[in-house]
This record gives structure tokens, sequence and C-alpha cells, in this order.
């Protein structure tokens, strides 16, 4: 019995080493600026909030999550959802991840009921988006996190 081989494998071990090296320097970056604390002294749910406000954004709440750079915004809920290290630290790097956030609140709002295909491909657009933002911080050495989807 022969071996068998299929060039997607070998696409499919690229791709999680390079996710694997990227996470491993946004963790670096993020440790970095982690410990440098922000001129307003405001933590990453203050930030959090005061960006929904001043979006006229009200029904979307910011909640505590356990573990490190778990935050995310769930849109079925409404919540954004900011880890340990971002929800109550002072560090730019939480007021960063924060605003971050908050940006998945405000796109969700300016949508409005779009759905079926519509939706579909402003997920997809979405996805190349966050690769491409990703991509710029960890080019340009700025705090990044990546999210869970």
């Amino acid at each position: 019995m022969g071996l068998f081989y299929d060039s997607t494998y070998l696409l499919v071990i690229l791709a999680a080493l390079i996710s694997m090296a990227v996470s491993a320097r946004m963790n670096t970056i993020f440790s970095k600026y982690q410990t440098v604390r922000s001129y307003s002294g405001m933590t990453g749910r203050e930030a959090a909030m005061r960006i929904l406000h001043q979006a006229g954004i009200y029904d979307v709440t910011v909640r505590h999550v356990s573990g490190k750079l778990t935050d995310h915004y769930d849109p079925r809920t409404k919540t954004v959802n900011l880890s340990d290290a971002v929800y109550d630290s002072t560090s730019v790097a939480a007021i960063g991840v924060a605003a971050h956030e908050c940006g998945h609140a405000v796109q969700h709002n300016c949508r409005g009921g779009l759905g079926g295909e519509a939706a579909g491909r402003i997920e997809r657009n979405d996805a190349a988006t966050h690769r491409a933002h990703d991509a710029h911080h960890v080019r340009n050495r700025l705090p990044s996190r990546r999210v869970q989807r």
C-alpha cells in the first residue's frame, strides 16, 4: 500500500505554522504594551462604554469573561466580552483591544437588518478585513490580538 499524498495537507500545515507564529507574536506584543499605562486612566470596560455611547449604541452591554485575550463581540446577545487582561486594566493594550471589539458592535449596528446573502458577503469581507488588520498590526509592531469567532 503506497503513501497517499495530497498538496492540501502541505497547505494546512503551512497555515497552522503561520497561525501559531502570528499568535505568538501578538501575545508578545500585547504583553509588552500591557505594562504601558494610558494617560486617561480609563479601564478597558470604561473605554468600551464610552465608545459605544459616543456611537449612540445603548443596547450593547460590556461583560467580563475569563481567560487571556478571549475578547470578542457577540452579535446574538449584543455583548462586548472583555477578558481578564482587558476588562479592569488601564493599559494602552487593554484600551486598544476594547476599542477593537467595540468596532465590531458599531459595524453590526450600522448594518441594520441585512440578512441572507448580503449578510454572508459582509461576514466573508469581515474575515478578510480581520486577516489584513492583524497582518498590519504584526508588520508595524502594534498591539493586537486574535479574537475567537
